[in-house]
Formats: C-alpha cells, structure tokens, sequence
C-alpha cells in the first residue's frame, strides 16, 4: 500500500510539472546592447593618380577685327579714323597692353599677314598729274574705350580721301588686361601672340 502512495504522488508530480511547462511564460526586457566588435580586416583603396594641370586659356584677352573703307578717314596731312573698343578700360590703359595691327593686301606680294603699327610702306601718291613716292607711316594710339588710327605721310601732302588713298584697311585690335600679360612674347610678332594667347 506504502508503494502504491508513492508511485501515485510520482505521477501527479510529474504531470503538475508537465503541464507548467507547456505554457509560455511571458516575454522578458531586452537585454543591453554589447560591447562594438573589433573592426573588419579589409583594405583601404589605395589613392589615385594627380591629372595633368590644365592648359591656362587666354583669361579676358580680345581680338576684334575691324575694316575701314577708305573714305571713313579724315583727309588731309594726316588721316584719322577712331574705333570704338568698349574692352579697352582704364585698368588696361593702366597695367595693360593694346596692340594694333594692320593686314597686309598687296596684290603684287606672295605676303598677306598682320603687321604690327607703326608700319611703314613706300606708295606711289598721285599729285599735280604725278606719281610721287612717299612714305605712309600708319600708327595708333589708345585711352579708355578707343583706338586712335592715323595715316602720315612723309611729304606731307593734303590729299583728299579717295578709293585710291589710303584705300581700304583691315585693322586687328588685341586688348591684353594686366592679369594676363606674359613675360617673353614677342608682341609685334603676331603669330608669336596668336599662338601665346590663342586668339583668331
């Protein structure tokens, strides 16, 4: 009978326990965050390669080309004309540079280019029925929005404007600010300067 008791307490024990285990508890708090872990093993990407410096362009440095028929200049000893250059301000009359050159259209010479003022060139000037050789010197000069053009020749002579004289001329105008003048060039070269400062 003692065995009997026992084996009956045993088994409703074990069934008490059983059916405490089947049922869920409820769900906890959360547990603190743990400590950072070490960092990973991989590689920084190695840097790359400088490029190359770019070129250096030609900042505010302008070209204007400007024709003027022969009948624009005032006649007389000396021929005037004016161009209007709104480019040229007084920091360039200051610490800059203008440079004008006058094309070259001799239909008699294989040459066509730009040749710096002053230039001077022998020419036949008709006058009283003759043809008298003279030297033409054309020159310029600048202030605050203008080129200044004149045409002198060495006689002197008043001659009246014409198709003939001083005939049609093409002028090429460089406005070269301070911040953009280099040292070396060679600035009645126009080629030297056109290749310097990339200019048309």
């Amino acid at each position: 009978m003692k065995i009997m008791r026992l084996s009956t307490l045993f088994m409703a024990v074990f069934m008490l326990l059983a059916v405490s285990c089947a049922e869920d508890g409820e769900t906890g708090p959360v547990g603190p965050v743990g400590p950072e872990g070490p960092p990973g093993g991989g590689s920084n990407g190695g840097g790359g390669t400088q490029g190359p410096p770019g070129k250096d362009g030609n900042a505010n440095v302008k070209s204007i080309t400007v024709s003027v028929a022969s009948n624009e200049w005032t006649s007389g000893g000396t021929y005037k004309h004016k161009i209007m250059i709104p480019g040229i301000t007084q920091e360039v009359v200051d610490d800059g540079m203008v440079m004008v050159y006058m094309k070259s259209e001799d239909p008699l010479s294989e040459y066509n280019t730009w040749n710096a003022l002053p230039f001077i060139k022998l020419v036949g000037i008709p006058v009283n029925q003759q043809n008298i050789p003279v030297e033409i010197t054309t020159r310029y000069a600048y202030d605050v929005g203008e080129v200044q053009l004149s045409i002198i020749n060495s006689q002197g002579f008043n001659i009246t404007a014409s198709a003939d004289f001083p005939g049609d001329q093409s002028f090429k105008v460089v406005v070269i600010p301070a911040a953009a003048l280099k040292a070396g060039v060679d600035v009645n070269n126009y080629e030297m300067l056109q290749a310097v400062y990339e200019i048309k």
